[in-house]
């Protein structure tokens, strides 16, 4: 990949899995070179190994920050009337996109709720106000 050695073959597998991960995703990234991309991935497994060295790490899967993050994509995929077109997109079922707009609309309701004045302002008539 480049000319800047990797951690050394004596480095346990999980500091050279992050590194080697590290480098792959700094790669792709335009305008980071390969010797960049490489360098900046050891200074991650060694900062990693200094803070976390000694300990008992559980690493969790991260499925609800994936569906999370699924589920964000599924939002702003829907336009109106693509329901089904989503659904196939993300390999779920339509239902499954309907049900999860309905979270997503309930959770922007709880953090910003519509204010009954406005909505009576928009139906009084004239001769009230």
């Amino acid at each position: 990949m480049s000319s800047v050695p990797t951690m050394k073959s004596r480095a346990p597998e999980m500091l050279r899995e992050l590194e080697r991960i590290v480098a792959e995703q700094l790669h792709i990234v335009p305008g980071v070179s390969a010797e960049a991309a490489q360098q900046t991935a050891r200074q991650v497994a060694m900062e990693f190994a200094r803070q976390w060295g000694g300990q008992q790490v559980y690493v969790p899967m991260g499925r609800a920050w994936l569906i999370g993050e699924q589920h964000k994509q599924i939002v702003e995929a829907v336009r109106g009337n693509n329901h089904a077109q989503v659904a196939a997109r993300f390999g779920v079922s339509v239902q499954h996109v309907y049900r999860v707009l309905s979270q997503a609309r309930r959770a922007r309701l709880a953090v910003s709720p519509a204010t009954p004045l406005a909505q009576i302002d928009l139906f009084q008539s004239a001769e009230v106000r």
